[in-house]
C-alpha cells in the first residue's frame, strides 16, 4: 500500500485563524456548521478512497476509524463496512 510522503512543508492554519475561518464562513458566507462538517467528511472519505484504494472502493473491506460523515460518504461510494459483506 502507499503512503504518501507527507513530511514536505504543509501549510496550516493557527487557532486563531481557523476561529476567524470558522466565523467568516458562518457570519460573512452563511454556511452552517452542519454544512462544513458534511464537507469535510466527503473530502476525507475521497481522500482515503484515492491515496489508498486507487480511486475505488467497490466489494472492498475496510476498517474505518474516523467520524460518521466520512464513514457515510465511503459507503456511498461502495466500500463495505465489517461484518456487513
Amino acid at each position: 500500500m502507499y503512503i504518501p510522503d507527507v513530511t514536505s512543508d504543509i501549510p496550516y492554519l493557527t487557532v486563531d485563524q481557523m476561529i476567524e475561518v470558522d466565523r467568516s464562513m458562518l457570519e460573512d458566507y452563511k454556511i452552517e456548521l452542519l454544512q462544513m462538517m458534511e464537507n469535510a467528511g466527503r473530502s476525507l472519505a475521497h481522500l482515503a478512497r484515492t491515496w489508498f484504494f486507487g480511486g475505488n472502493l467497490s466489494g472492498k473491506k475496510v476498517t474505518v476509524m474516523v467520524e460518521k460523515v466520512a464513514v457515510r460518504w465511503s459507503v456511498h461510494d461502495g466500500y463495505l463496512p465489517m461484518g456487513r459483506g
